[in-house]
This record gives C-alpha cells, structure tokens and sequence, in this order.
C-alpha cells in the first residue's frame, strides 16, 4: 500500500500497487518518480508499505513483519525566500455611493501554498489629512481656551 503526505499525480506520479524482482535478482528499485508542482510547502512523505508477494510455482512469500514499511521524503525546492514574499497593488478605485474599492494580494508568478497564508497589513493615513485634523484639533482647543478665558474675564474675586 502507499500513503504519507505526499499526493499521487500532484507530487509524484502514481507508484501502482506492484514491481516484480526479476529472476535471478534479489532486489528491484521502486522509483518514485518526483513531479515539480510550483507550490511552497513543508516537506512531504510516500509510504510504501509491503504487503506480500507471489510467484506462479515457487508460491506466496510474507512481508517481513519489522520491515515492510519505508518512507521517501519529497523536499520541496519552492520553500525558498524568493517565493516567499507578498506583493500588493490597487486592483480598483471605490466611488460613491456604492463602488466598492479592491487591492490584490499575491505571491510571486506561478508560485502557490499548500495551506493557508494569514496576510497582515496595515492602513495608512495620508500626511494632508493628519494635518488638517490636527489643524482642527489645534483650533478647536484654541477656541475652547478662548471661550473659558472669556467666561472668566468678568469674574470677580472678593478677599
């Protein structure tokens, strides 16, 4: 049987479900034939476990009861710095009343993830309006000071 982490006809070709040790041999390589699939991923498994086998007169042999189980490993070449990065760019401007605005969000060309990839960001404020809400601010303190300095000015104090 085959399992592991690996998928069949995504990261190698299919292995089938049996080889044959030629006579006169006492071994026969399994290759697992490895398909390059452009996606970042950790490193993945093929299990290959012997069931048994057969020939027409000599009989049935049995899987080694310690030994039948092996596992290759797929080490990805994708998992690189260069496919690791994420790029933004403005894929529509919004206008009102009800035209929503879009960025996309995107790794490298031809470049894909086996699981999901959490993108922080943050917003920017634009330095003309953070000056003119600190210009409103900075008035309307102005204006308060004004209006508690004038509320006082006819204040008597008496001794």
């Amino acid at each position: 049987t085959v399992a592991g982490t690996a998928t069949a006809g995504a990261d190698y070709t299919s292995l089938g479900t049996s080889v044959i040790i030629p006579a006169g041999q006492n071994s026969v390589t399994l290759t697992v034939p490895v398909l390059d699939d452009q996606i970042i991923e950790a490193t993945e498994t093929v299990v290959v476990n012997v069931t048994g086998g057969t020939t027409i007169s000599i009989g049935t042999f049995t899987a080694n009861a310690t030994n039948a189980t092996a596992t290759v490993n797929i080490n990805d070449n994708d998992n690189t710095a260069v496919n690791k990065v994420i790029s933004i760019v403005a894929a529509n401007d919004g206008a009102e009343p009800a035209t929503n605005g879009a960025f996309t969000i995107s790794l490298p060309t031809g470049v894909s993830v086996n699981e999901d990839v959490t993108v922080n960001f943050t917003t920017t404020v634009p330095l003309q309006r953070v000056l003119t809400t600190l210009h409103q601010v900075q008035l309307l303190s102005f204006r308060r000071t004004k209006q508690r300095n004038a509320d006082c000015s006819g204040t008597r104090y008496h001794h």
